[in-house]
């Protein structure tokens, strides 16, 4: 229970008249019951959020469940939801933006052609002694066909030669070198 200031649970059974206390079920079942009846006079019609349509009363539930048993910080709940209203208004055109996004629909893992040729035959395994285990000692080859960037992958050495500046890269163990050609 706040001791200053009130809670959000405080503030939705103020608005909507029902006391938590006066509901049957189990406790979420009526904070539920009181979040539902209480978004419509929390959350202003004017404030364009998700569309308007079913994923805007899940936000807004979601919310009060959320913030449930938080202060509100303000001494009567017109002044929190002058100040929940204010700050959905600055934010909203934001995450509508992001909202948005999440509809369209494109290729996430085809902004880059890659072309792959390796060797991983067992003739360029090599077994290691001291553990027992093989080790591939093959080459494998990399090239972006946007870029023109090739990495090659050597015996545990990273190269990467990037073939409009001529820059070539060998990454081996804890060492990086930027040679030109």
């Amino acid at each position: 229970m706040a001791r200053y200031t009130i809670n959000l649970s405080e503030v939705c059974e103020e608005l909507t008249g029902v006391k938590f206390n006066e509901l049957t079920g189990n406790a979420f079942d009526r904070i539920d019951t009181i979040a539902n009846a209480a978004a419509p006079l929390l959350f202003s019609d004017r404030i364009e959020l998700l569309d308007n349509g079913d994923d805007r009363n899940d936000l807004e539930r979601m919310i009060l469940e959320h913030y449930w048993e938080y202060e509100v910080c303000t001494y009567t709940p017109s002044d929190f939801v002058l100040r929940l209203n204010r700050k959905l208004n600055e934010i909203a055109p934001y995450y509508n933006k992001r909202y948005e996004s999440t509809k369209l629909e494109f290729p996430v893992f085809d902004d880059v052609k890659y072309d792959e040729t390796g060797e991983d035959s067992a003739i360029n395994n090599t077994k290691d002694n001291t553990t027992g285990r093989t080790v591939n000692s093959g080459t494998d080859t990399t090239t972006d066909q946007e870029s023109g960037t090739t990495g090659v992958i050597n015996g545990g050495s990273d190269v990467t030669t990037d073939q409009e500046s001529g820059t070539t890269k060998l990454v081996n163990s804890n060492k990086s070198v930027n040679t030109k050609s």
